[in-house]
């Protein structure tokens, strides 16, 4: 009786495999459903005819696409359904004996693999599904390979990453998405900020500029984001666009392009200590903005930005400073017919800044709008004639700091009569001085021919000398004579 049934459900698997798309030759017929049999190859259509085909512990077959088309297939392989979550339409499938098909060994997968392509879906569904599968199961990586046309917002979550492959065009297509990738932190993570996402290697279209955001980036720490895109945004890149708490550090963006964007970057919150390199600003209102009511960035570094093409280079601020610009490039021919706006807050470091055309405000007009410009350790442009070479906001400050050791004393002098050649003493205390101290001295008015020396003759006194230098008496009134020590070191 027992070799009648294995007999008979050897026969119902070959059947359904044949009937299913399987191309090649089923398990053997003497195989137990709960011993190993020997392995079978062969082709189904799609994914979704693996519920249909009874499987075989150990039995090998491959789905040629995920739904349609030539996309999302894979290897897959007969388990015990013991701690199997199936179903999940993508990594394992039930079968109607028991035994289920799981996913053969990957580290990584596509959207297509969740069910892209298919263009009476969203795309943002086999992505999200790609997202939260990763992240479930301690992260990896999603290829990003093809045209994907998404009607609502990605959530990027933890120690996932979106890779595209630089040897195609890879874009997210994403007219009327307010926010296309929002860096996402699940209910119950518990780091305090987002950690292990990156995405490079791939074009954000907008589709139009409608208050649209390529990327939100809030409460991450540790992200690059290299070789992306971004075009026909009103934001291409927003730090901490949730809250103005939100706060964002150590990140990377690398070799990006905004391109006709209202704003190439905006930040917001506390967006610190990240770095921006070669990047490019092209045919943008704004390449940065920083104008943003309590965003407190600072101490971020950018090397070798090139803005293009751009009506303003940043808005500011009163409370951004600290930050390092190396090798910015700010170009806007003359032939544009308009002017691109740098306005310079204080309190920056620019390091070899070119304006081209240089000394042009028709094309690039350059200026302060707080009390000191940012300190400029040179410059150059497209003629070796235009510089704007040197300037230290800290001069002032420099000279404070050599005096920072300066005591201060003020007397009032009167003589009625200073005989020609003679001279008088009188004396002023000053707290803290020592005898050899240096000693400067002035006066408020004219001395008539007189003059003034002045030496620490005890401690906490300095003597004032009054020398008649003229050839005639000189009476002085309510002179005052004001002593200055400076203390060096």
């Amino acid at each position: 009786m027992q070799d009648k049934q294995i007999s008979r459900r050897n026969a119902l698997v070959n059947t359904l495999l044949v009937g299913g798309g399987l191309l090649g030759v089923a398990a053997a017929s003497n195989a137990q459903t709960t011993q190993p049999p020997s392995v079978a190859t062969g082709t189904l259509a799609t994914f979704g005819t693996l519920s249909a085909t009874p499987a075989a512990i150990g039995q090998i077959v491959t789905t040629r696409c995920h739904t349609n088309g030539t996309v999302g297939g894979g290897q897959f392989i007969g388990v015990s359904s013991s701690g199997l979550v199936v179903d999940n339409g993508v990594i394992s499938a039930s079968t109607t004996n028991g035994v289920h098909w799981k996913r053969t060994a990957f580290t990584s997968l596509s959207p297509y693999d969740f069910g892209a392509g298919d263009i009476n879906k969203d795309d943002a569904d086999a992505i999200q599904g790609a997202i939260d599968y990763f992240y479930t199961n301690g992260g990896g990586t999603i290829n990003i390979a093809g045209i994907f046309n998404i009607k609502k917002t990605i959530n990027l979550k933890p120690y996932v990453k979106l890779i595209g492959n630089t040897s195609s065009f890879n874009s997210i297509q994403a007219p009327g998405v307010t926010t296309v990738i929002n860096i996402y932190k699940p209910l119950g993570y518990v780091p305090p900020l987002v950690l292990g996402c990156a995405i490079t290697n791939l074009t954000i279209n907008g589709g139009t500029i409608a208050g649209n955001t390529g990327i939100n980036a809030s409460n991450v720490k540790g992200m690059i984001i290299e070789g992306v895109e971004f075009g026909n945004l009103s934001i291409g890149l927003a730090w901490n666009q949730t809250s103005s708490s939100d706060q964002s550090y150590f990140n990377k963006i690398n070799q990006c392009m905004f391109a006709s964007c209202s704003t190439g970057i905006t930040f917001g919150g506390a967006a610190n200590r990240n770095t921006f390199d070669t990047n490019t600003y092209n045919s943008c209102t704004r390449a940065y903005d920083f104008g943003a009511a309590g965003n407190i960035s600072e101490t971020n570094v950018f090397i070798n930005e090139n803005v293009e093409g751009c009506r303003c280079f940043a808005e500011w601020n009163l409370v951004v400073y600290g930050q390092t610009w190396i090798g910015l490039t700010i170009e806007n021919p003359v032939s544009n017919g308009f002017v691109c706006t740098v306005k310079d807050p204080g309190r920056q470091v620019f390091i070899n800044l070119a304006l081209i055309p240089s000394n042009t405000p028709m094309a690039v007009d350059f200026y302060k709008i707080n009390t000191n410009f940012s300190t400029l350790l040179g410059s150059i442009s497209s003629s070796s004639s235009y510089s704007y070479g040197f300037r230290i906001a800290e001069e002032l400050q420099l000279s404070k700091s050599l005096r920072n050791k300066a005591y201060y004393g003020t007397v009032s002098f009167t003589t009625s009569e200073l005989m020609a050649g003679k001279s008088t003493t009188t004396s002023v205390t000053i707290t803290g001085a020592l005898v050899g101290d240096f000693v400067k001295i002035s006066a408020d008015k004219d001395l008539l021919g007189c003059v003034l020396t002045a030496y620490v003759s005890a401690t906490n006194t300095v003597a004032i000398r009054v020398q008649n230098a003229s050839s005639g008496n000189v009476a002085l009134t309510n002179v005052a004579f004001t002593a200055v020590i400076e203390k060096l070191g």
